[in-house]
């Protein structure tokens, strides 16, 4: 979804393949986080005015590749691919079986919106990864090998930054954890201005889908 595309319709989509809580959640929160003309404006012109829905060429409202992978009930429906696939392997080598023979110690498709499976792909990361404690007093904490907040993040980043052009939407975003490290991939190299030395430096942000990254901070 480039600069492009970002408003380009959802093939055969309608209205009615949207999750209504996720919908009424981001108009509330959209409302209230942005100081603009929005009051004035209804439901339905907002939703157009962030390219959330848009108008076909029969003037008919649909929603649109970023709505839907937004908001959208099941954009797998349409999107068969755009998807994450969570795999967690017993040692440190892509298809090394363990001492039992085990290739996978869990793998799964996770589907569904993007804030849908940004949760669920935390649960199965903090469900395979190993839980070590710190004792402060009368108190045990448990502490992850990998704190959950960053997981959360960079799944959310692979998921809002990847290419979802069309000669990449048959590419899930990967996630694989490892005995000794944790990796997320996704479709698409470094976008626009952005080079690997300038990566972590004030300023230097830059998004390749205008749109859904919008809407998803709401």
């Amino acid at each position: 979804m480039t600069a492009k595309n970002a408003g380009t319709l959802a093939p055969d989509a309608t209205l009615d393949d949207r999750d209504a809580s996720l919908l009424e959640g981001w108009l509330i929160h959209a409302r209230q986080s942005t100081l603009s003309r929005m009051d004035s404006m209804d439901n339905e012109t907002l939703l157009a005015n962030r390219r959330v829905i848009k108008a076909d060429d029969d003037g008919v409202l649909r929603p649109t590749v970023a709505g839907m992978l937004a908001m959208g009930s099941y954009p797998q429906k349409y999107f068969p691919r755009l998807d994450v696939v969570f795999s967690c392997y017993p040692t440190t080598q892509k298809g090394d079986p363990d001492t039992n023979g085990r290739r996978f110690v869990d793998s799964s498709n996770v589907d569904g919106p993007i804030p849908e499976m940004i949760v669920n792909v935390v649960k199965a990361v903090s469900r395979n990864m190993k839980h070590g404690a710190i004792v402060k007093g009368a108190l045990r904490e448990d502490v992850p090998d990998y704190p959950l907040a960053a997981v959360r993040e960079a799944v959310a980043n692979a998921l809002m930054h990847r290419d979802y052009s069309s000669e990449s939407q048959g590419s899930p975003v990967m996630v694989d954890l490892y005995p000794d490290r944790l990796e997320i991939s996704n479709p698409g190299g470094l976008y626009g201005s952005l080079t690997v030395d300038s990566l972590g430096k004030r300023g230097s942000t830059i998004s390749r889908n205008q749109c859904l990254s919008r809407i998803l901070e709401d």
